[in-house]
């Protein structure tokens, strides 16, 4: 149109993005069918909203409490610190407490000397939300898609994953899932030679176990030192 024709091209660029954002969200839709979007949209809001409020409540109602300095064993002294300080801030009466967030869970990984409170660290993180408890998030997040598919196909599309990328460079599911399978299988022939690394490691020492979940991050950077001479506290610094 002549309108668009005195534009610039960057604002040409805004009035399609802001056009193909309405239609997407559906403003070409009948009537019936902008209602039911619109109550969709509103129902998939409060499930987010309760998604998030019960993976936080799982995030500050679990913790891993450590009782003494054998329990802080190997960890870096701020670190041991911010535990020891966040056990204070809890009114909790031990010596220190790693909360179930990732900044706290994933340095006790990495650096905590003791294998048995690691595997309690890491059961706790997989856990949040999967609990036997009134923050369980499964029936949250099959709503959630639920709503996500009904909504697709109204707007048009045979599902969630073909609306959400058709602004995206991708356009595609089948693009996305080429670009990730193609990632995938170097990404886990990579892996298994870093655990076959540390699982070396491990029997050199005369530990007698095999690498689980909760040994990774502790023997990563364990052979990251031995291989590279390259301590991450000291960077930090």
């Amino acid at each position: 149109s002549d309108a668009k024709e005195k534009l610039s091209e960057e604002q040409q660029r805004l009035v399609w993005l802001y056009y193909t954002d309405f239609v997407r969200e559906g403003a070409e839709l009948s009537e019936v069918d902008k209602e039911e979007v619109a109550k969709i949209n509103q129902e998939l809001a409060g499930l987010f909203t309760l998604f998030s409020q019960k993976l936080l409540a799982e995030e500050n109602d679990q913790f891993l409490e450590l009782h003494s300095e054998l329990d802080l064993d190997g960890l870096p002294e701020a670190f041991k610190n911010a535990a020891i300080a966040e056990a204070k801030e809890r009114n909790l009466n031990v010596l220190a407490c790693i909360g179930n967030t990732r900044s706290s869970i994933e340095p006790f990984l990495t650096f905590s000397n003791r294998r048995d409170l690691r595997e309690k660290a890491f059961d706790i993180f997989v856990k949040r939300g999967d609990n036997k408890n009134e923050n369980n998030t499964n029936e949250t997040l099959v709503a959630i898609l639920k709503l996500r598919a009904e909504k697709a196909q109204i707007l048009g599309f045979e599902n969630f994953a073909e609306w959400s990328l058709s602004n995206k460079m991708a356009k595609d599911p089948k693009k996305t899932l080429d670009l990730m399978h193609s990632v995938w299988k170097p990404a886990v022939e990579k892996v298994k030679n870093d655990v076959a690394a540390m699982q070396e490691m491990v029997d050199n020492e005369g530990g007698n176990f095999k690498i689980q979940p909760w040994d990774y991050r502790y023997y990563a950077e364990k052979v990251r030192k031995a291989k590279y001479d390259l301590d991450q506290n000291e960077i930090k610094q």
